[in-house]
C-alpha cells in the first residue's frame, strides 16, 4: 500500500512525499494519512525555507560585491581630492586669510565621505554575518582628541566653540577603536548640524 502526497508551499508544488506500508499491516488508516499530510506540509515548508535562504544569501553576496566595487570607484576621486587639498595646505600662507580654512574643510569632507562608504560596507558585512569587532583597550580622552582633530576646521568654518572635558583618572575601556570613533563622529556630525552658527558644543567623558 502506498500514499503519494504533494509537497506544496506558497502555492508551488515542490515534489511528492511517497509513503509505503508493507503487508501484513494492511492499508493506511485515516490517522496514518493525516500524519503523512502533516509530514508533507512540514517537509514542503522546510524545502521552501531552504530555497529562500539560498536566494537571500545570493542577494546579500551580490549586494556586498556591488558595494565593494562602488567603494573602490568612489575612493579613487576622493583620493585625488585629498591630494589636491594637501597641495593647497602647502601654499596656505599665500592664500587670503578668508580662504585658508578651505583645504582643511575639503579634507574633512573627504574623511566624512570615506566614513560613509565604510558605513555602507559595514551594512553589507552585517547582513552577511561577517562584521568583525576588534576589541582593544582605548583611552577615552584619546578618542575625544582624535575626534576633535578631525573636526577643528569644520568647527571654525561654522564659528562653533567646542568645549572638551574628561574626568581625571578615567580607566581604559575595552572597545573596537574604529567603531567607537564612528559613534563619536556621528554624534559630532549631528551636533554640528543642529547647533546654530556661533553656538557651543560640549564633548564630555
Amino acid at each position: 500500500h502506498q500514499s503519494l502526497t504533494p509537497l506544496v508551499a506558497r502555492g508551488l508544488a515542490l515534489g511528492t512525499l511517497a509513503a509505503t506500508r508493507h503487508p501484513p499491516r494492511g492499508p493506511f488508516t485515516v490517522e496514518d494519512l493525516r500524519l503523512i499530510e502533516e509530514l508533507a506540509r512540514q517537509a514542503a515548508l522546510a524545502l521552501d525555507n531552504a530555497g529562500l535562504h539560498r536566494e537571500a544569501q545570493r542577494a546579500v553576496a551580490a549586494w556586498e560585491k556591488a558595494l565593494r566595487m562602488a567603494a573602490h570607484d568612489l575612493r579613487n576621486p576622493l583620493n585625488l581630492i585629498n591630494l589636491a587639498s594637501s597641495r593647497l595646505q602647502q601654499v596656505l600662507p599665500t592664500l587670503p586669510k578668508d580662504l585658508q580654512t578651505i583645504p582643511a574643510v575639503i579634507k574633512h569632507a573627504v574623511h566624512r565621505a570615506n566614513r560613509l562608504i565604510g558605513d555602507l560596507q559595514d551594512c553589507a558585512q552585517l547582513a552577511a554575518g561577517k562584521l568583525q569587532v576588534r576589541l582593544t583597550l582605548c583611552a577615552p580622552r584619546r578618542l575625544l582628541d582624535v575626534v576633535v582633530d578631525h573636526y577643528q576646521a569644520i568647527l571654525r568654518e561654522h564659528e562653533l566653540t567646542l568645549e572638551v572635558t574628561a574626568s581625571e583618572g578615567l580607566p581604559e575601556v575595552l572597545a573596537d577603536r574604529a567603531r567607537a570613533l564612528q559613534i563619536l563622529e556621528n554624534l559630532m556630525e549631528n551636533a554640528i548640524m543642529f547647533t546654530p552658527e556661533g553656538g557651543k558644543i560640549q564633548l564630555r567623558a
